[in-house]
């Protein structure tokens, strides 16, 4: 009795001769339900090294992208007329990717009333940040 590898599954087979066949989510659970005895030696340090080096890039990636830049020219966004009579106020917020020479390459509206979104990503497409040495993004909100 054991487990038997088999194409893509993989098949127990008990004593009497029963036999099931789990995915490999279950052999990743039997893995991990097994006793120290019944793993191999260099399993559980390969799957930890993994982990880590993942932890790794993902906070590396975040530092690097996501440092704060300072606006060097800005326009205000205008204030649409039917926003101002239906009395309507809130912020917009959007994520705004910056190339290494200030200028606002993308855009993404996020949140906020769609009334106001287009005022806002106007204006926000022509702002200038200073000088950086590689793209940057950022999140903006614009309150109305």
């Amino acid at each position: 009795s054991g487990w038997q590898h088999h194409r893509w599954s993989i098949v127990w087979e008990s004593k009497s001769g029963a036999r099931s066949e789990i995915d490999s989510a279950g052999d990743e659970a039997h893995f991990l339900a097994a006793g120290p005895r019944e793993r191999e030696p260099g399993q559980v340090m390969t799957k930890l090294k993994y982990i880590f080096l993942c932890v790794i890039l993902l906070v590396g990636s975040a530092s690097a992208t996501d440092q704060e830049r300072k606006v060097v020219s800005r326009e205000e966004p205008e204030y649409p007329t039917i926003a101002a009579r239906m009395n309507l106020h809130g912020t917009v917020k959007l994520k705004i990717w910056i190339s290494p020479d200030g200028k606002v390459r993308r855009l993404e509206y996020i949140g906020g009333h769609p009334l106001l979104a287009e005022s806002a990503l106007k204006a926000v497409k022509v702002w200038k940040y200073e000088l950086a040495a590689q793209e940057s993004t950022g999140i903006v909100e614009l309150r109305f």
